[in-house]
């Protein structure tokens, strides 16, 4: 839980929640709420990078055990957007996650605006498999 109070900030970053599909603003009690329940999550996974000893992303893997799936989501720092880091660090998420759950196919649900994360998850290995109304992108393990 170190971590709260920086992952609270980047969710409700305007950028980041411009991309997301909940654009409200998170109140700090709510999120702290929210994040001491995940951690409790056996099926999910919340994954921090660092990058020249600075925390710069975050990946969450929610596992949904009843289908055997998991969705992926990213948030960067912003000092780091640009830099090509994304693809690495979800490619180094799904490879840990993938430890835990082998067989666990993985989606991504990114707004069709989102152009970076587009290509970041493309790259990572994800395929598209849905066009509207939001991309979805699946990722099968191999």
């Amino acid at each position: 839980m170190e971590d709260a109070v920086l992952l609270w900030q980047w969710r409700n970053e305007e950028s980041v929640r411009e991309m997301s599909f909940d654009s409200a603003i998170i109140p700090l009690d709510n999120h702290l709420s929210w994040l001491q329940k995940k951690m409790t999550d056996q099926q999910s996974k919340i994954y921090i990078f660092e990058y020249q000893d600075k925390a710069i992303a975050q990946v969450r893997i929610d596992g949904k055990a009843e289908n055997n799936t998991g969705i992926v989501s990213i948030v960067l720092d912003a000092s780091v957007r640009g830099m090509g880091l994304a693809s690495q660090i979800i490619s180094q998420a799904v490879q840990s996650y993938q430890s835990l759950f082998p067989q666990r196919p993985l989606w991504a649900y990114i707004k069709p605006e989102n152009i970076a994360s587009i290509r970041a998850f493309q790259t990572a290995g994800f395929v598209a498999e849905q066009e509207q109304p939001t991309l979805a992108f699946l990722y099968h393990p191999q």
